[in-house]
């Protein structure tokens, strides 16, 4: 997409699009909080600090940078449907390319539920894939767009409501057992950023006048949702939902919405230049995202017949998927359209 350059921006894609890989691969190891059988055990380590406070930035990080983006512009409703409709390309395509490499082309027929409301979460979440972030993206996108065509009361109003709502969701999900709620594809975990990246815009100017008393003020609501999330939120039961990864709800957080901010930024700075290496990273952030999860299974497969210490061939893993993902998308960008990899 033909966005401003701003070079800040091209840090953060980088980062978070090396950050995918890394959680993705168990990059920063695995608590007790991954696991019901001792979780009574678990305190807060350094593991869960970078996998539940640095890593899961990236995807809310990726949704904000693209509204952000987005309503930057000044769009008009042609540009809106224009964008819809090249993600909602990426949301059939690379789901689709994803089954067929793992299960056939009948793989995908079996996979379609039979009843309307498995079929909805079906739709949510993009085939049962990683790509669940692309159904977010078109519905943070709808919901930026909107956004920008209201009154700033209004744009505050949303931006707490939502985030209010993302608070609550994890005690709803505990009292009416509902894993929708919770479930880290859910779309309601990103509305906030849509909201976010409309007041960013707005207040730019007086974003790149206080940088760092923002980003203070953004690190320490961070901390303050962070420890109420701990403290409130871990529960077994989101491990035996639907859509569950650890007895911690991955992206229904609010401290996620401070976290990114607190990125963002120092990185929406003009000032900024990114580097050859930075942009070609930025440029292909995409790509890495889209391919390297079919790199997954295969990696997995070598770090479990290889008998040395795991942490450094995890590491040695990572790195090798990222470049590989990389070759791959040159190679594929002689065959793909373009839209489908940047």
């Amino acid at each position: 997409m033909n966005n401003p350059r701003i070079g800040g921006i091209d840090y953060l894609r980088a980062i978070c699009s090396v950050f995918v890989v890394v959680w993705h691969m168990n990059g920063a190891g695995r608590s007790l909080i991954f696991s019901g059988d001792r979780l009574i055990e678990h305190s807060f380590n350094v593991s869960d600090f970078f996998n539940f406070h640095i890593l899961l930035l990236a995807v809310p990080a990726f949704i904000f940078l693209s509204c952000f983006l987005y309503v930057f512009k000044v769009p008009g409703r042609t540009t809106l449907i224009g964008r819809l409709k090249r993600i909602l390309i990426l949301c059939v395509f690379w789901p689709a390319a994803l089954w067929i490499f793992n299960s056939g082309y009948t793989g995908i027929w079996k996979a379609v539920p039979d009843s309307m409301s498995q079929f909805a979460i079906f739709i949510l979440r993009a085939g049962y894939t990683p790509y669940y972030f692309f159904v977010s993206l078109m519905i943070c996108l709808f919901t930026a767009d909107l956004a920008s065509r209201m009154k700033t009361s209004f744009q505050v109003g949303g931006f707490l409501l939502s985030a209010a709502l993302v608070t609550m969701l994890p005690q709803i999900t505990l009292h009416t057992g509902i894993s929708l709620f919770s479930a880290y594809w859910c779309p309601l975990n990103f509305i906030p950023f849509s909201f976010a990246a409309v007041l960013t815009v707005k207040n730019l100017h007086f974003i790149n006048s206080y940088p760092i008393k923002l980003m203070t003020a953004s690190i320490a609501l961070c901390v303050i949702f962070a420890v109420i999330e701990w403290k409130y939120s871990v529960d077994a039961a989101f491990l035996e939902m639907d859509g569950g990864v650890a007895a911690l709800p991955a992206y229904t957080r609010t401290s996620l919405v401070f976290g990114v901010l607190a990125m963002a930024i120092p990185a929406l700075n003009f000032r900024i230049k990114s580097i050859g290496i930075i942009e070609y990273m930025s440029r292909f952030s995409l790509s890495l995202y889209c391919i390297h999860i079919f790199l997954l299974g295969p990696a997995k497969k070598i770090s479990g017949r290889i008998i040395q210490d795991g942490s450094i061939i995890n590491f040695v893993l990572i790195i090798a998927v990222i470049l590989l993902s990389y070759i791959t998308a040159m190679i594929l960008k002689n065959i793909l359209k373009e839209k489908i990899l940047f």
